[in-house]
């Protein structure tokens, strides 16, 4: 956007608020200003409907030629969202004035715009744009995102849990085999096995309970 000898970039001015209550603390932005002359100065000057919402820095300049200057502006916070939406029912806009700044001339700008006429003096408007995102749907949509994509961390986790299944499954298995492997061995020398069990039985453990029932009838 072009005020004759002065680009403004962007051509809107833009609001944009991540708070939860939309435009409850400070709101800031900024646009650049660039003298497109080659050969003279340009004084600027900037105005607002409802100014006191604003903080302008700067209000007014002069700029040298091909010079480029950002301007940044602070929206005040509102104190609920009826005020809020009345003033943005006004259609906001900034008004940016400019004029050629007379060679050799040592005025500032404020002076230089009390000195021209009228006529002399180049216009442009500058809309605004507000814009307002949820910061708790933010967070929800990001809650929702982690949740759907796997991270490296769980996904290692998952790793982890279906080697230790698969490690547990291999012991079960482990003792299974050895467990039909046993009864194998036992089945295969039943014989010797009954042959030792008597063996054991006639000395070792029959001779004890003798020994015990003679204890017992003795002491009684």
């Amino acid at each position: 956007m072009d005020s004759n000898g002065i680009k403004i970039d962007p051509d809107q001015i833009k609001f944009i608020s991540i708070f939860i209550s939309p435009f409850s603390d400070y709101c800031v932005s900024c646009f650049i200003m660039t003298n497109t002359s080659p050969i003279e100065s340009m004084a600027f000057k900037i105005k607002a409907v409802q100014a006191k919402r604003y903080i302008v820095k700067p209000t007014n300049g002069i700029l040298k030629p091909n010079e480029a200057r950002t301007v940044t502006i602070e929206l005040r916070p509102f104190p609920n969202q009826g005020v809020l939406s009345k003033f943005i029912a006004t259609r906001q806009k900034f008004l940016i004035q400019s004029v050629v700044v007379p060679s050799e001339s040592k005025l500032t700008a404020a002076e230089v715009f009390k000195t021209v006429k009228t006529k002399d003096i180049f216009e442009v408007k500058v809309p605004v744009v507000f814009e307002a995102h949820d910061d708790r749907l933010d967070k929800a949509a990001s809650l929702q995102s982690v949740s759907e994509t796997p991270t490296t961390s769980s996904m290692e986790s998952v790793r982890n849990r279906d080697n230790s299944r698969s490690n547990s499954l291999g012991c079960i298995l482990v003792l299974l085999a050895l467990l039909i492997l046993f009864i194998a061995v036992c089945f295969a020398f039943k014989n010797e096995l009954y042959k030792m069990w008597n063996n054991y039985s006639t000395n070792y453990v029959q001779p004890k309970i003798e020994k015990m029932k003679k204890q017992y009838f003795t002491s009684n």
